[in-house]
């Protein structure tokens, strides 16, 4: 631990002027903050007490710089500058400690905690018309957060609160309320400022502090650790006595946790001792705060994220703990089997990956470190809740819970739950906690090589009611009935876990891709243009910030401006339908990237089709209708078999592109005619193809015609792309 100041100071020339280096500049510059922030907190981590570890986590994990990758459909880098803020604070042993700093306010929103931040660094400045404004300061903490989340202070933060869980008095999982607190800022602003005094050398005369709190101490353990090496020595304040929690050996800080009332607004002390003869006991604040702070939004990685699900959602120890090792597996291959994208499942496309759910089960070993060779099907007609250790805990549940139902209807009558939900129901919270583990395990699963990705432990859709998610996989769960979704709402998910607050962009149908919390999130299927039964909701991810021609940007909306050119499109190809044909082989799907306002718009538009050469269809509506479009992927038969004789109630199409008039739409009569989209073996043209009417589509890849057209006629498809 490096010599701690009590004051910093910014170098000026002799006439009193500002200087900048030149390295600060390309910082400001490459984030897009004010060189004074830069400059100010730097010098200001001369001031901070940071421990040797929290130190060396900073410059192994969050000063390199990564190389950047490239996102092939849209020509962009996701990756971070050389030269940013980040980069330049961990050159000199003050901006490594002010980014230690910094990587605990990350856990929670910068905004929060910017007003405090800013009252540290004016409080400690020898000048105080060189301190930066707390605009300036949330500026350069929302810059500097995607990277310090690499720190691991918040995977740090979900260890003690699983330690710690039954002490807090903040409602918690038995209300409801599944979020971890963060101290308001001036609770964080008094911390640094004991910290400083017990890490100080040299003339200091403070011998340890204690904090007494009714909420946070989670997080305050995890910050004391962080700053100064040991963890606290914790006691309970249970009104009676006080217990010692944890003994920690050569600690400075005791932390007190008394036991209050939750409906009381939470409140800190915290003071310093001081040697013998000297100024005695000094208390740096009492106060009952006016909030209750701020709850915690850091992003720790899938494997610490798995072990705080458990204990957060009551699986993590004992009789619950064995009843989720049982059931987990059975709950996903139900949810698997009967949650819906596709109108026809058995033919239909999987958003998952791997033919026999090999990224669920993968997920399930990351997460949680179960290793199924593969998710084992009910028994016929079964529900998990029939299963022996399951089955005891919901009758232990039961026993215990209030509820009319459950005193009406105990588990030993035989009858089996419903779907309905009971609020205050503890049976029905335990089937939502599971719920949430299943459907974030599934959305988890849609990333590919998900080992580095960083989570949100609380999103919107962990909330109940509603139509996301999990309120449809518990419905599921409690009744084996089949459920219809949406891939908007599976997509949704996915996202807000990975950090991105675009749930309303995702389900208004406007995404294509997004970066938020420095990772960057986009269809894989967009880079490979390659349909595949199983996993076309595949997504990539950067960690970076999304540049395109040297600016940032966070949100990659999709464009298009075909709306139907019936008149064009009408007359088919004259040559008759005997096979399999490539009728484009000069024309090939294009993305076409153009600046918006602070945004990216995408469109797949066609090269080398000059008469459809301006036109553009939006590439989310490609996900759109995969989920409802029917993919045959093999026969019994040669896929080259021409027919024995021209099908005469279907036509190639003359374009790669089509549409059909509103009147053939709403007939109910008459013959069923096939439009055929000759781009046998173009996978681009396929994909370009597939994202055009909101209707009903076949597709084909190892299949003979005749079996395609056979598969149109019997569903009622209209448009079949070969």
């Amino acid at each position: 631990m490096s010599t701690i100041q009590v004051q910093w100071s910014l170098d000026t020339t002799v006439d009193q002027s500002l200087k900048v280096a030149r390295g600060i500049m390309f910082a400001a510059t490459s984030d897009n903050v004010q060189p004074l922030a830069v400059l100010a907190c730097e010098r200001f981590g001369t001031t901070l007490t940071m421990s040797e570890r929290a130190c060396t986590l900073i410059e192994k994990l969050v000063v390199p710089t990564p190389n950047p990758g490239v996102i092939p459909f849209l020509q962009a880098v996701v990756g971070w500058s050389k030269d940013d803020s980040a980069s330049h604070l961990g050159k000199s042993q003050p901006g490594v400690q002010f980014l230690g700093l910094a990587a605990s306010l990350s856990s929670a929103d910068p905004y929060r905690y910017a007003p405090a931040l800013q009252r540290m660094v004016r409080n400690t400045a020898a000048d105080k018309d060189l301190v930066p404004t707390v605009t300036q300061i949330q500026d350069l903490l929302e810059a500097l957060a995607p990277r310090c989340q690499l720190s691991g202070f918040t995977e740090s933060v979900l260890a003690w609160q699983a330690v710690l869980a039954e002490h807090d008095s903040h409602p918690g999982p038995k209300h409801g309320d599944f979020r971890i607190w963060c101290p308001p800022g001036h609770g964080v602003e008094r911390l640094v400022d004991a910290f400083r005094e017990i890490g100080r050398l040299g003339d200091a005369s403070a011998t340890g502090a204690t904090i007494k709190t009714s909420s946070w101490m989670a997080w305050i353990a995890a910050f004391t650790e962080w700053c100064l090496g040991k963890p606290p020595r914790i006691f309970i304040d249970d009104g009676r006595d006080v217990k010692t929690f944890l003994n920690s050996p050569g600690s400075l800080v005791s932390l007190i946790i008394s036991q209050k009332d939750p409906s009381v607004l939470p409140s800190c002390e915290v003071s310093v001792q001081h040697g013998p003869g000297l100024e005695g006991p000094r208390e740096l604040v009492v106060i009952d705060f006016s909030d209750s702070g701020t709850h915690l939004s850091g992003m720790p990685s899938i494997q610490a994220y798995g072990q705080w699900l458990l204990s957060s959602r009551s699986f993590g120890a004992g009789l619950a703990k064995r009843a989720f090792d049982e059931a987990i597996p059975y709950a996903l291959h139900q949810c698997l089997s009967c949650l819906h994208f596709s109108p026809a499942p058995e033919l239909g496309l999987h958003p998952f990956p791997g033919r026999h759910w090999q990224s669920v089960c993968d997920m399930l070993r990351t997460m949680f470190r179960l290793d199924p060779r593969e998710l084992p099907p009910l028994r016929n007609g079964s529900l998990i809740a029939q299963y022996p250790v399951t089955k005891e805990l919901l009758e232990s549940r039961r026993k215990s819970c209030l509820c009319s139902k459950c005193r009406i209807n105990p588990l030993d009558k035989g009858a089996p739950p419903t779907g309905e939900s009971f609020s205050g129901c503890d049976i029905d919270l335990l089937y939502f906690n599971l719920s949430v583990i299943v459907t974030d395990v599934l959305a988890l699963s849609l990333f590919n090589y998900p080992e580095g990705l960083l989570v949100r432990p609380d999103i919107p859709q962990h909330s109940r009611g509603g139509d996301a998610l999990p309120g449809q996989v518990m419905h599921i769960l409690k009744t084996g009935e089949p459920k219809r979704a949406s891939i908007l709402q599976l997509l949704a998910h996915a996202l807000a876990l990975a950090g991105h607050d675009n749930t309303q962009q995702v389900m208004s149908e406007d995404w294509v891709m997004s970066c938020y919390m420095g990772q960057a999130v986009w269809p894989a299927i967009f880079d490979t243009k390659v349909i595949e039964k199983h996993g076309f909701l595949t997504l990539n991810w950067a960690r970076g910030n999304l540049k395109y021609r040297g600016a940032s940007y966070k949100q990659v909306k999709g464009s298009g401006n075909y709306n139907g050119q019936w008149t064009v499109v009408q007359a088919p190809d004259p040559r008759p339908v005997l096979g399999p044909l490539n009728l484009f082989p000069q024309v090939k799907a294009a993305f076409r990237t153009a600046i918006g306002n602070r945004e990216l718009t995408v469109g797949l538009g066609l090269d080398g089709a000059d008469v459809f050469s301006s036109y553009t269809i939006s590439p989310v509506q490609v996900l759109i209708n995969l989920s409802q479009a029917l993919i045959l992927e093999t026969c019994s038969h040669d896929p080259r078999a021409e027919l024995s004789e021209p099908d005469v109630f279907c036509d190639y199409m003359k374009f790669p592109i089509f549409d059909i008039a509103s009147e053939e739409l709403d007939r109910g009569y008459g013959a069923h005619q096939t439009r055929v989209i000759g781009v046998d073996g173009h996978d681009s043209l396929r994909l370009f193809s597939c994202g055009i009417m909101r209707l009903p589509l076949v597709v084909r890849k190892q299949t003979c015609l005749s079996c395609c057209l056979s598969v149109c006629r019997k569903t009622g498809c209209l448009v079949l792309i070969l």
